[in-house]
């Protein structure tokens, strides 16, 4: 057993030495952790600016099929679904609101996670701006 245990110190040992240099040839790597990007920044050379009125990417219309894929289905004040709409309420997003109604609040629960993300993503990348 004596030389059992000096034959497994020998292998942690080599294990440890070659994890050492691994690391030292090959110093750039990255690790992985949470959420997306993480320890993978990208650098961008060019500044990047806050879209103008009216304007969108990628540059087709908001409701073809190029832009948002194809709808399951209209949600109208008659359709069963309309019950299962919710308000956002974030004031970080400016809605238009012509009918003053509120209703330009009203969206799926996924919808309203996807455009709280933005909003987030937006000031975070443009301090001072809002989603809107």
């Amino acid at each position: 057993t004596h030389t059992h245990s000096h034959n497994t110190m020998g292998a942690w040992t080599a294990l440890v030495l070659v994890s050492a240099w691994a690391l030292l040839l090959c110093p750039d790597t990255t690790a992985c952790g949470p959420g997306r990007g993480y320890g993978n920044r990208r650098r961008h050379n060019r500044k990047l600016t806050p879209l103008a009125y009216k304007q969108f990417i990628p540059n087709v219309a908001e409701k073809t099929l190029g832009a948002s894929g194809k709808s399951e289905s209209k949600i109208n004040r008659n359709a069963s679904r309309f019950k299962d709409l919710i308000p956002n309420y974030n004031p970080d997003i400016i809605f238009k609101d012509e009918e003053k109604s509120g209703a330009d609040r009203l969206m799926t629960q996924r919808c309203k996670d996807k455009l709280n993300a933005l909003a987030i993503s937006v000031m975070n990348q443009w301090p001072g701006v809002r989603l809107g």
